[in-house]
């Protein structure tokens, strides 16, 4: 065992660090064992909080040896080499370290060692914590009138709000680049001021601030938690932890565990949920790349790390990636999970963003989950402008505060009950894609119980294959246009127009054909929102979504 892991660190090396003077890098020491461990899974308040431990308990979620914190003897040895070991990994027992290669071999030497693997080349962590400082004031935005009702609308989000389902109790983790700026603007204020900030920590420097470079994050954070005038998150009220593990000056594995030592952290801490706005295939190290066969949901190291938050409880929403247009063209790691929610990207018309990573998995499971708006998203950038960008970045964290919503309304859903939920409430349920996916998820008052009728809910080619055409839909303007088959006998006809609460907002009825077969309904004194129109006669009983802007 000890020749093969030196054979390996030679062939490093080899490809890379053959030079004659010592470099420092950074590696994984991924060990054997947890030995001479001071913690017991008897005692898990000692390295995980009461509200993980709560967590775990309500959804039945097994605290086991993966929950252990890697064995501090074997730390302490490693330190004794003058080797800088940074982060510990529970679920994968590794370390990641920082050191002169020059020690490498006497690393891998070690009896616990199994095996020693570069991430990174050069020196990126630092002890020297620079930290940060509140703001005494928060500054307005620029553009501070612009509007997210669109977003929300396309969900019902913002009856879910109405409702009263704003994720008040819920933990969001959000994985990311840096949040530069996120502390400085009145729409992220509120998190501050009502200490729902929980955590924030760069994993990829170890500087202690993370809102000092890249606004990334800012502008994928601000999308579930601004709480200002016209611009709302999906889940403004939720608590946060925010976590840095994109390092955008490079592109290299290093990223991927560091997602990995995250996601744990946020886990120790009881997140519920991890927004995640990254994803990987191609490395600035091409031996690194990964390769459409790896997109198996089982391969790269953070589907796995996703995979492992999932089995530890959280429910992990990532981007599909924005390659639509791209020659790779496939969805990117860590979104061909098998049990995450992977979001693409739609425009305004409910189109697919040209852009948007589409499926399948390489073993043919569907890919993406959902959509949401992801070209035109509204939210805050890093120098304080409310604005429109386009991105799976931002359609994935929509999805994921509007899921803070739909657990609130069911705490007692496991996070793979919740996977399940979303999908069902998708408009795409019944004939999923690997473009759309289940389509967008829409929040039902009572999930839909509230209007009860004989009927079942219909796409709208199923209406046309009983020789009813509905357009537009979605409706900008304020007329529908229900158009009949001459052939077709289904007069007279009853229409209702009943918005999610069960009122009847329109209603006609139509005693014989129209001319052409067409029949419009006025809607112009009803408001932006999702309705249920229904038709009903002697030989029909159909009813369908519609959504107004």
């Amino acid at each position: 065992m000890k020749n093969l892991k030196a054979i390996y660190l030679l062939s490093l090396f080899s490809i890379g660090f053959s030079s004659t003077r010592a470099q420092t890098h950074r590696y994984m020491v991924f060990l054997s064992d947890k030995a001479h461990s001071v913690y017991s899974l008897d005692e898990p308040e000692a390295f995980l909080s009461t509200r993980a431990i709560a967590r775990k308990t309500r959804h039945n979620v097994e605290i086991d040896s993966l929950d252990l914190p890697v064995s501090t003897t074997y730390i302490q040895d490693l330190a004794s080499l003058k080797v800088d070991v940074f982060f510990a990994s529970r679920w994968m027992n590794a370390l990641l370290i920082q050191t002169d290669s020059s020690t490498l071999l006497e690393v891998a030497n070690r009896s616990y060692v199994d095996s020693v693997v570069f991430i990174a080349p050069g020196a990126r962590l630092t002890y020297e914590n620079i930290g940060f400082e509140w703001p005494v004031t928060f500054e307005e935005p620029n553009n501070p009138l612009e509007s997210s009702e669109l977003q929300l609308a396309m969900m019902n989000a913002h009856q879910m709000h109405e409702d009263g389902y704003r994720g008040e109790s819920m933990l969001i983790a959000i994985l990311d680049a840096g949040f530069k700026g996120a502390n400085l603007f009145e729409p992220l204020e509120n998190v501050f001021n009502e200490n729902r900030l929980i955590a924030a920590k760069d994993f990829v420097t170890n500087g202690g601030n993370p809102f000092l470079y890249s606004g990334h994050g800012t502008s994928a954070w601000s999308t579930i938690a601004s709480d200002y005038k016209n611009f709302k998150g999906t889940a403004p009220k939720a608590a946060f932890i925010l976590c840095v593990t994109e390092d955008v000056a490079s592109e290299y594995r290093i990223e991927e565990y560091n997602w990995l030592i995250a996601a744990e952290y946020a886990d120790s801490l009881g997140a519920d949920i991890i927004s995640s706005s990254l994803g990987y295939s191609g490395f600035s190290d091409v031996s690194m790349d990964y390769t459409y066969e790896d997109m198996d949901g089982q391969t790269a190291i953070i589907t796995r790390a996703s995979n492992l938050a999932i089995k530890k409880g959280l429910l992990v929403i990532t981007s599909a990636g924005n390659e639509g247009n791209d020659s790779w063209r496939y969805i990117t790691a860590p979104a061909d999970g098998p049990d995450n929610i992977t979001v693409g990207s739609i425009k305004s018309d409910y189109s697919i963003s040209a852009f948007s990573s589409q499926g399948p998995t390489v073993d043919d499971r569907i890919k993406p989950d959902l959509v949401a708006l992801g070209q035109g998203t509204t939210l805050l950038t890093s120098n304080g402008s409310i604005s429109q960008a386009n991105g799976t970045s931002f359609s994935a964290p929509l999805i994921a505060g509007f899921s803070a919503g739909i657990w609130q309304i069911h705490p007692e859903f496991t996070n793979l009950d919740v996977v399940d939920h979303l999908r069902n409430l998708g408009t795409r349920f019944e004939d999923p894609d690997n473009y759309f996916g289940f389509g967008i998820p829409i929040y039902l008052i009572a999930e839909d119980s509230l209007i009860e009728t004989d009927t079942t809910m219909l796409a709208l080619s199923e209406f046309a294959s009983d020789g009813i055409s509905i357009y537009p839909n979605p409706i900008f303007g304020n007329t529908i246009s229900i158009k009949t088959d001459s052939k077709i006998d289904i007069y007279p006809l009853e229409i209702k127009l009943l918005d999610l609460k069960g009122n009847n907002v329109g209603e006609l009825n139509v005693l014989k054909v129209q001319s052409g077969g067409l029949i419009s309904m006025d809607i112009s004194k009803i408001r932006a929102g999702i309705y249920i129109l229904i038709l009903s006669s002697d030989n029909i009983s159909r009813k369908i979504k519609l959504i107004k802007y």
